[in-house]
């Protein structure tokens, strides 16, 4: 529906204004409209192009701890064993598939709970574009939405769900508690092509290629009738080929095995790839999924955290206009749950530890398989996260080899900053004070300080104990 043309009295305040209808801004929408709030949920593409149009991993758990249903047959894709390969493939480690999750189609998924929040009220307008926020300069409040068309809405309360480019997050013209924008090094470029599989291919696994090009990049037969592709690697300007050459390097290798006729993907999407942020919270502002980085850091990921953030989010969000104010210190609760729980502990821990790994060089990496001293459910967003390297198993000695051994001992070092990490997310300020909150955002950034070093480590630093 488009909301010009549709809408009419496109001068309507609403109670609450979402953009962004992915899965986070769907689930939300629907919650506060079935208090019988207001809800205008827009969306920049069309109402058949939500989300990316493959699947994703996402945890069981999460779908009776929001309140949706659990995905149904036609939503869901198949999952199966992992190869995982070295950078130069000399070793393959198999790991069988992870247990308690949902393999589903995203865009299906997103549709079906965008149905469930027009069926309970919410006023839904796809094909709309919002640039930036309008702002009530006295009192540094959110109170509307811009329009490309000059156009403007306005509401008691805006929620930013648009994802990586935070629309509003990002354009806020005052000094905010959370980064408004996100670093090259917390983002991740991702390119994924899905083709069909021919008719002659039987294989079912999945090989994942492990720091090639200081990223990850994988060919998956766990469909009966696709082959998916992807590429990634962080946004530095020190890789030289794109994520989009690496897909194409392994349709190259595995021409045999698929057609050429892209049927899903074909795109570059930019992911963040960092711990939570600070706050997601401003005076008539929620930010909730990936525009908040409400990520898993291994995987990028963030169906699952986006879904149980949007939850959190709503409750917050009726209290709020219970008590008829959407001031920061109204909406304060939202952060202090989202980042003392369970799941923000585990996501914020393994953050520096997989900014460390990707910092790896290809040879680092390979000695790394060569020695099984990398937990790889680490990387890969299972298990201990943070734990990638295999303590028990790590008993270097010196050698030629001795830089890669004193970089991998700094790596390792993020060991023991796991649970003060962990400690510093239990702290989370229990309501909003400037100089409380500034100085626990103070430990948390000194805790995150990227460790690795890749200039040659001095000569004190070879001898590992």
């Amino acid at each position: 529906m488009s909301l010009l043309i549709n809408m009419r009295n496109p001068n309507k305040n609403y109670d609450l204004i979402v953009v962004g209808a992915g899965a986070a801004g769907c689930l939300f929408s629907r919650n506060l409209a079935r208090a019988d709030y207001s809800v205008c949920l827009v969306e920049k593409s069309d109402r058949n192009a939500l989300s990316h149009d493959w699947w994703d991993v996402v945890a069981t758990y999460i779908f009776d701890k929001v309140d949706i249903n659990h995905p149904e047959s036609d939503e869901l894709f198949k999952v199966g064993n992992f190869i995982f390969c070295s950078p130069l493939d000399s070793i393959q480690v198999k790991i069988p598939p992870f247990e308690e999750t949902y393999n589903i189609d995203r865009r299906k998924f997103t549709t079906r709970v965008l149905n469930e929040a027009i069926e309970n009220g919410v006023n839904f307008y796809d094909n709309v574009n919002v640039i930036g926020p309008i702002v009530n300069e006295e009192t540094h409040t959110i109170i509307g939405v811009k329009l490309d068309n000059s156009k403007t809405i306005k509401a008691k309360l805006i929620v930013d769900c648009s994802g990586y480019e935070g629309v509003i997050r990002s354009n806020i013209p005052f000094e905010t508690d959370f980064d408004k924008n996100i670093r090259r090094e917390d983002t991740s470029i991702i390119y994924r092509e899905i083709r069909k599989k021919l008719p002659s291919v039987s294989d079912s696994h999945e090989i994942v290629f492990v720091g090639k090009n200081q990223g990850i990049s994988w060919v998956s037969f766990h469909q009966d009738n696709y082959v998916d592709f992807l590429g990634g690697h962080t946004d530095l300007s020190s890789i030289k080929i794109s994520p989009k050459e690496m897909v194409y390097e392994l349709i190259e290798k595995y021409k045999n095995k698929c057609g050429t006729e892209i049927v899903m993907g074909g795109y570059e999407a930019p992911i963040p790839l960092r711990r939570a942020l600070d706050s997601f919270v401003d005076n008539g502002l929620l930010i909730i999924g990936d525009a908040a980085c409400q990520v898993d850091p291994s995987t990028g990921s963030g169906i699952a955290s986006s879904l149980y953030a949007a939850n959190i989010a709503s409750n917050v969000a009726l209290n709020a206009l219970e008590i008829d104010s959407t001031k920061k210190e109204d909406l304060w609760s939202y952060n202090v749950e989202y980042h003392r729980s369970e799941l923000n502990q585990e996501y914020s821990s393994s953050d520096i530890a997989i900014k460390n790994f990707f910092n790896l060089s290809e040879e680092e990496v390979e000695y790394m398989f060569a020695n099984d001293i990398m937990d790889l459910r680490g990387v890969w967003g299972s298990g201990d996260r943070a734990k990638i390297i295999k303590k028990e198993k790590y008993r270097p000695k010196i050698s030629v080899r001795s830089k890669i051994l004193a970089h991998l001992a700094r790596f390792a070092e993020t060991d023991s900053k796991i649970e003060e990490m962990k400690e510093f997310c239990r702290e989370y300020p229990e309501e909003y004070n400037p100089e409380t909150f500034n100085a626990w955002r103070e430990k948390m950034n000194n805790c995150y300080i990227v460790r690795y070093d890749s200039e040659e480590p001095p000569e004190s630093e070879l001898i590992i104990s």
